[in-house]
Formats: C-alpha cells, sequence, structure tokens
C-alpha cells in the first residue's frame, strides 16, 4: 500500500471511529410552558399529549427553584421529568411516572426514579388558581 492510499484509509478509518463514539444529537422536545408557582415551573411536551375522552396522558417537565429532597439519602433534585394523567371531567391529575434529577431542564444523572400502573394512580384533585389546575386547563382544552 502507497503512503498516500494508507494516509486515505486511515482517515476513512478514523471519520468512521468518530461516527461511532459521538452519539448523533436528538431532537429537542417542544416544552411550552403551561403553569407557575414560587416552587416550580411546568412545561409540557406537546408533542407527547395525547387524549382519549375525557382522558389525557402528556410527558412534563418541571423546573424548581429550590433543591427538593429526594427519597435518597442526602440527595436533592431541581428538575423533573413526570408523565402525567389528566381527568378533564373530574378535574383530577396523577403521576404515572417519574425520574428526578440535580440539575435543572433534565441535568445530570437521575437521581431517583418511580412509575405507577393505571389501577395504582393517586388522583389529586386540582383546586381553582392552583398548578394542578392550570396543567388542567392547557391539557383539556387542546
Amino acid at each position: 500500500m502507497t503512503g498516500r492510499r494508507r494516509l486515505d484509509s486511515l482517515k476513512t478509518c478514523t471519520t468512521l471511529a468518530f461516527l461511532l463514539v459521538v452519539p448523533t444529537a436528538l431532537p429537542a422536545a417542544d416544552w411550552q410552558s403551561v403553569a407557575e408557582s414560587d416552587v416550580k415551573q411546568v412545561f409540557f411536551n406537546a408533542e407527547t399529549l395525547r387524549r382519549a375522552g375525557d382522558l389525557v396522558t402528556v410527558w412534563a417537565k418541571e423546573n424548581y427553584s429550590t433543591p427538593q429532597p429526594a427519597a435518597k439519602k442526602n440527595r436533592t433534585y431541581l428538575s423533573a421529568r413526570v408523565e402525567y394523567r389528566l381527568d378533564c371531567a373530574r378535574r383530577m391529575v396523577a403521576t404515572a411516572s417519574i425520574k428526578v434529577y440535580p440539575e435543572t431542564e433534565l441535568g445530570g444523572e437521575v437521581v431517583q426514579k418511580a412509575s405507577w400502573s393505571d389501577k395504582n394512580l393517586q388522583w389529586l384533585d386540582a383546586p381553582p388558581g392552583t398548578v394542578l389546575d392550570s396543567m388542567l386547563n392547557y391539557a383539556c382544552r387542546r
């Protein structure tokens, strides 16, 4: 093999190795701000909003203004990715799954995670003027 061909071969191998090691960037989620309080701001990923009758499923991102205590000892989190179930007729909200992160904007390694089957969901009322009320208003008018 000539020096030129060896150099071309080396460039090709280097390029292939780079493509295999460097992950392809994923498209950013379409996060829409839907609710805010002194404690947190909630965003919905509009692309994940699914409605079946009066029930809505949606993925949310939540950023907290101060560190929140995690179930794991001496751990806190500043953001969460939550799968919500919203009942538009009964004006109630339930968490189907959650992953919490040590940094805002879902940054860092997952601190803890949990999920619940539909039969084990804990439904919460959404009093007027609350974050849950704002979440329902956004999701149920879609």
